[in-house]
Order: C-alpha cells, then structure tokens, then sequence
C-alpha cells in the first residue's frame, strides 16, 4: 500500500471512525520506531486543541495532547501509556508548546472554567459581577507557573534554563543540544520541543510547524475557542470590558514566564490593553 493510499485510509477511518478504530490507528503508527510520538503538551487555552485537531485532520498519527500528566493518566490511559513507554524507552519524541499574554490566558480560562467552578452560566451575572467573581477564582497562576510544576517534572528540562528568540517568537530544542539541561533522575534525551508565542500570524505558525515535523501539508483551524462557545456573546462582552489595577500586571507581566518568552515592547502593549484607568 502507497504512502497516499495509507494517507487517506487515515484521514477516513480517523477522523470519521470510532474511538476505538482511531486508537487502533494511532496503535499502529506508534509501534513504527522511525515516526515520532507527538505530544502538543501546553498549558491550557493557548490553542492547543486547534493544533491537535489540524494535524489528525492530515492523518497525522500518533498524536497525544494533553496540559498535565496527571489528567493524561485519569482520562486517557492508553496515551499515557505511550508516553511513558516512550520516555522509558527514550523514542523519538516531538514537542509541540505554545504560550500566551499570561492575562488573555487567564480571562479565557476564566470564562472556560466559569460554569463548573461557579455552578452557573456567565449569561447570568451582570458584568461587574463577573469582575468580582474573576477575583473569587483561583487560577491566576496556572499559566505563569506551568513550565515549572508541570513541563520541567514530566521532560526534565528547565525551559528557563534554554535561551528563547523572543524576536522571532519560536525557538526549538534538540535533546542533544549542550543548551540543555536536565533535572536529576530524568533520562530523556530523545527529543525535540518546539516552544512558539500563540501571537504569532496563524500563516506563520502553520510554516513553523510544518517545517518542526517535516511535514508539507497543516492548515490549523480554531476549536475550543470561547468564540464558538455557549457563553460567547457574555465572554466578549466581558473581555472589552474587564480591566485589572497594575498590582496584578506586576504579578503576572513581572513572572520569569512572561520576562523569558515576550519582548519588553510586547509587555507593555499587553499592559496598555489590560490596565484599569
């Protein structure tokens, strides 16, 4: 059977299959030493599901993505299992992480979070109380902290220890590379990360991304986007509307998260945007 063959038989049967028949696909693939695992490992609302979902559109396979391990390991065992076997066995691994304006992140998350955290729809306060509410939750620093709780435990490597472009707006890491280094008692050193602002022009991302996994074809689309979701029309509203006092710039905008991957040009638009008065 030719690659294109093999091509479409993916994008049918994976994109249209059951869950089951997907997984048995991904399987497969896995199982063939010269094709990578993919993991799109970020933290959450930085588009991951957008690059998740344009590569299995491909028939890219196999393909985990996943915020924590922890959540991997309940929701997903099979993919767990990949991984680990796969940090065990030190196979090639790419990495794909995008990040994000840790505020933009933080009030998108907000508004994803809203109707289990709170127990009722954001169609249903006014917007001064969706203000006090964003102060009653208590994820603010998920995003600023994720590379350290969650990245450097899993992989090993201390992102902050890796020069980024903040130029440029990507950079990638070879295993091998002596820019590298790695925790203790972490072996891993068979793979590739890929680490890229999501501000980034989409044109731009998908080039990037083509070029990381040797791959000609990747047109990313949007899912999971509070756009497309129930609560929409209030979570616009409330984006144009919610403004923060620069106590809590400071601690987001002063992270070792935000100084090592944005510019100081791009800091202070984000600042402009999001500053009350």
């Amino acid at each position: 059977m030719n690659d294109r063959i093999k091509t479409i038989a993916l994008r049918i049967l994976g994109q249209r299959g059951s869950s089951f028949i997907r997984s048995a696909l991904d399987s497969v693939r896995f199982f063939c030493p010269h094709d990578p695992l993919v993991l799109v490992y970020q933290m959450g609302k930085v588009g991951s599901q957008s690059v998740n979902y344009a590569l299995l559109e491909i028939g890219f396979f196999p393909v985990v993505h996943f915020h924590y391990l922890k959540d991997l390991k309940r929701e997903k065992k099979h993919h767990y299992i990949w991984v680990a076997y796969a940090l065990a066995l030190e196979w090639p691994i790419k990495v794909i992480t995008l990040v994000r304006d840790p505020v933009a992140r933080n009030v998108s998350s907000f508004a994803h979070d809203f109707s289990s955290y709170f127990g009722s729809n954001m169609q249903d306060h006014s917007l001064q109380k969706l203000g006090n509410k964003f102060w009653v939750w208590d994820r603010h620093f998920d995003g600023i902290n994720w590379f350290d709780k969650e990245f450097k435990n899993v992989l090993g490597v201390d992102i902050y220890d890796c020069p980024f472009d903040k130029e440029a707006g990507f950079s990638i890491y070879r295993s091998r590379d002596s820019k590298i280094k790695y925790n203790q008692g972490l072996t891993q050193k068979n793979f590739e990360i890929l680490i890229m602002k999501i501000e980034l022009r989409n044109e731009i991302r998908e080039d990037i991304i083509k070029e990381f996994l040797n791959i000609t074809e990747f047109s990313q689309k949007y899912y999971n986007v509070a756009s497309d979701r129930s609560y929409k029309g209030n979570y616009q509203e409330f984006v144009q509307w919610v403004k923060f006092p620069q106590s809590y710039l400071n601690e987001q905008y002063n992270s070792k998260f935000t100084q090592h991957f944005y510019t100081k040009r791009e800091i202070a638009n984000f600042e402009r945007r999001w500053l009350l008065g």
